[in-house]
């Protein structure tokens, strides 16, 4: 029950505001002082997402604290392969990441 309820909480805001707003924003999109203010939000987003991406590879790649020494070498060697293979050869990221976990598991059994 209280998986479905903040389900429901989470999505319900965006599907309203999706659907009860979506046809003023055409009008929105040629309204210079809006897109400016929308550019500012975007650039937000994407310094808030490239932050915590540094912060996921630290945690992840130097899980003792920032060091040569403290260096997770597996975790360096599955982020690495994982990218050649997703740029490479364009497996789907729904496929990486459970491979990911499994690799994480195989590893960690071993």
């Amino acid at each position: 029950l209280g998986a479905l309820i903040t389900t429901y909480a989470t999505f319900l805001p965006c599907f309203l505001f999706i659907f009860l707003l979506a046809p003023y924003i055409e009008r929105l999109a040629n309204n210079r002082s809006i897109s400016a203010v929308l550019v500012g939000v975007t650039a937000a987003v994407v310094g808030v997402i490239a932050n915590l991406a540094v912060y996921f590879a630290t945690q992840v790649l130097f899980p003792d604290g920032v060091s040569f020494q403290g260096l997770d070498v597996f975790a360096l060697i599955v982020a690495v392969a994982s990218f050649v293979v997703l740029q490479r050869f364009k497996v789907p990221i729904y496929l990486m990441v459970p491979a990911g976990a499994v690799v994480g598991m195989v590893w960690t059994l071993l």
